[in-house]
C-alpha cells in the first residue's frame, strides 16, 4: 500500500474535493481534529470504532456516533457487519492527507494544533495504540476488524520506525511465544505474519550501517521464523489441506499462505488437487495463478488435471496457452487430455 502523494485532483474527483472543502469549513474544531486522522488511517481498509476511539481519546460509543456523523456527511462509508466497520474513500484520505501537508487546491486551513507533530509521528501513534492493546491482554477486541494485519507494514514504512518491527518480532508472551505470531494466529492472519518476516529480511541490510548487531539479529531471526513456518506447512501431507479447510481448521487464506511457502512444486500440485473440490468458484482463479507460476512442467500438468473441471471459459483459454508452451510433447498430450472434456466449442478447435 502506497502513501498518498498529494496533487491536484482529476476532473472526476474535483466535485468530491469541493464537497470535502465545503464540509470541512462547517466542521467544529474537534471534528476537524478527528477528520485529520482520515489522512493517516489507510483508505479502503475496514476499521472499527475501537481504533478511532483510541486515536480520538474518546469512548467507543462516542467514536461510533462521531463516525456515523462523518458517514452522514459522505466523508466515510459504513460497511455492514456484525461489528460496525468503516472505510475511508480515497478522496477523503487524499484530502485529509493534504491538510497535514498544508497544501490544498481549495485552500482550507488546517487547525493550528495538529493531532501529532508530523505525519510520520501520526503513523507511529496508530502503531502504538495496537501495541498497547496487545501488551494489555495479548488479544484485544481492537484486532477483530483485521485492520492492523492488512496495514501494519504500511504504517511502519510511513512512520520511519523500522525498529517497531524489530521489537514486534522480538517480544514474547509469558509462555514464550512471539506476540505478533500469537496475534496473527488468533486473527487467522498468518499471511500478515509471513509478510512482516519478509519485510524484516528486506530492511535488515539498510539497518546494518547504523546498528550492525541489531540488523544481523533481525535478519537471522526473521529468516529462522520464516523457515520454521514453512517447515510446518511442509511437514503436513498436502493431501490433508482440503480436509483442513473443509473442517474449518484452516481458512482459505491460511491454505494460500501455505501454498506460497511450499518449495516443492509437486507437493504444491497435490495440495491444489485437495483444495479445488471444496473452495468457492471465486478462489479457483487464485489457485490457477499458482499453477501458472510453477517452475516444474510435471507439476503444472498435475495441477491442470486437478483444476480442469473447475475452470471457466476464460481460464480454460489460459490453460490452453500454458499447455501449448510446454516443451515436452507427452506432457502437452497429458494436459490436453485433461482439458478437452471441458472445452466449449469455440475453444475445441484450438486444442
Amino acid at each position: 500500500m502506497q502513501q498518498t502523494v498529494f496533487c491536484m485532483p482529476n476532473e472526476p474527483h474535483r466535485a468530491a474535493f469541493k464537497h470535502h472543502s465545503q464540509t470541512w469549513q462547517q466542521l467544529s474544531l474537534q471534528q476537524q481534529q478527528q477528520f485529520l486522522w482520515f489522512g493517516i488511517v489507510a483508505p479502503a481498509t475496514a476499521f472499527s470504532p475501537l481504533l478511532m476511539a483510541r486515536l480520538w481519546q474518546v469512548s467507543p460509543e462516542v467514536a461510533a456516533q462521531d463516525l456515523e456523523g462523518f458517514t452522514a456527511l459522505a466523508l466515510l462509508q459504513r460497511q455492514p457487519a456484525p461489528l460496525p466497520r468503516y472505510l475511508i474513500p480515497q478522496t477523503t484520505h487524499t484530502f485529509a492527507y493534504g491538510l497535514w501537508q498544508r497544501s490544498q487546491p481549495f485552500s482550507p486551513h488546517p487547525p493550528e494544533a495538529l493531532p501529532a507533530p508530523s505525519i510520520a509521528q501520526a503513523h507511529a501513534v496508530v502503531l502504538h495504540q495496537y501495541w498497547a492493546a496487545a501488551t494489555e491482554t495479548q488479544w484485544h477486541p481492537l484486532f477483530e476488524d483485521g485492520y492492523i494485519f492488512a496495514c501494519l507494514l504500511w504504517h511502519i514504512e510511513h512512520s520511519g520506525r523500522d525498529d517497531i518491527l524489530f521489537d514486534l518480532l522480538q517480544a514474547t508472551t509469558p509462555s514464550g511465544e512471539n506476540v505478533w505470531l500469537s496475534l496473527c494466529d488468533r486473527g487467522d492472519q498468518l499471511e500478515a505474519y509471513v509478510a512482516s518476516l519478509a519485510h524484516a529480511q528486506r530492511i535488515a541490510p539498510s539497518l546494518f550501517e547504523h546498528s550492525p548487531h541489531r540488523a544481523i539479529i533481525l535478519q537471522c531471526r526473521s529468516a529462522l521464523l520464516q523457515a520454521t513456518i514453512a517447515h510446518v506447512f511442509q511437514s503436513l501431507s498436502p493431501n490433508w489441506w482440503g480436509a483442513l479447510v473443509k473442517a474449518q481448521i484452516w481458512s482459505l487464506s491460511r491454505a494460500l499462505t501455505g501454498l506460497d511457502l511450499l518449495a516443492d512444486p509437486s507437493q504444491k500440485a497435490i495440495a491444489i488437487e485437495s483444495l479445488v473440490p471444496i473452495v468457492p468458484a471465486s478462489f479457483i482463479p487464485v489457485l490457477w495463478t499458482r499453477i501458472v507460476c510453477m517452475q516444474s512442467e510435471v507439476a503444472q500438468v498435475a495441477g491442470i488435471h486437478a483444476i480442469a473441471p473447475y475452470l471457466n471459459t476464460e481460464l480454460l483459454e489460459s490453460a490452453l496457452t500454458v499447455t501449448s508452451a510446454l516443451t515436452d510433447e507427452h506432457r502437452q498430450s497429458q494436459a490436453l487430455h485433461a482439458l478437452i472434456p471441458y472445452l466449449p466449442e469455440g475453444l475445441t478447435a484450438q486444442a
